[in-house]
């Protein structure tokens, strides 16, 4: 990290703003992005904070003196923005476009999204190594209501085999609570491995 500082420094005090901007982005932006996702707690929100943030970067790069390392520099900068921007209600930045068009900044949007997509790879993964701690029947009601979309009463069909509509009412009064259930208890231990569901039949 030392010699990345170092780098840094030796590109600004060329004047090479861009360039070490740059260098700083896909060193440490994956990281950044992913402190911004868990103090949004929101992708979107977290992904105009990251584009607020590289454009701060950008344009303080001159002021870096090197006091501190640049891993906390940034993560200071980062933190600041994030805090303005919720001020701001994120109205629109001046000088966003300016960056948009540089390096940097190609570099900035190529980060948030390779980051945005490692980010929901990983969370799926999470999510499945949860389903695992299931039951076979709790999989099943998962597998029946989330991945294919079921109507209560489709799966109460199956449930039953043949009944009449009287016991597939029962049936799908009774899945419908069990799934509630089964979702709150997803929900607990999503929260506490860090994860949130995303609709309401997602767990």
């Amino acid at each position: 990290m030392a010699q990345f500082d170092e780098q840094v420094r030796e590109l600004c005090g060329r004047g090479e703003y861009d360039q070490a901007t740059t260098l700083a982005l896909r060193q440490l932006g994956p990281s950044i992005f992913r402190y911004l996702v868990a103090r949004a707690g929101d992708e979107d929100l977290a992904a105009q904070a990251f584009a607020a943030f590289a454009e701060n970067l950008w344009q303080g790069m001159a002021t870096f003196s090197g006091r501190s390392s640049l891993r906390a520099w940034a993560f200071a900068v980062a933190r600041n923005t994030f805090g303005q921007a919720l001020r701001d209600r994120w109205r629109e930045r001046r000088g966003t476009e300016v960056l948009s068009t540089t390096l940097a900044g190609r570099v900035a949007k190529e980060v948030r999204t390779e980051t945005l997509a490692y980010l929901r790879t990983e969370t799926k993964e999470r999510f499945a190594d949860l389903r695992k701690t299931l039951t076979s029947e709790e999989q099943t009601l998962l597998v029946l209501r989330v991945n294919e979309r079921m109507s209560w009463n489709e799966i109460a069909r199956i449930q039953l085999d043949d009944a009449d509509a009287e016991s597939v009412k029962r049936e799908a009064a009774k899945l419908r609570k069990q799934f509630q259930l089964l979702r709150d208890k997803l929900r607990t231990l999503a929260q506490e491995h860090g994860l949130f569901g995303d609709s309401d039949d997602t767990p």
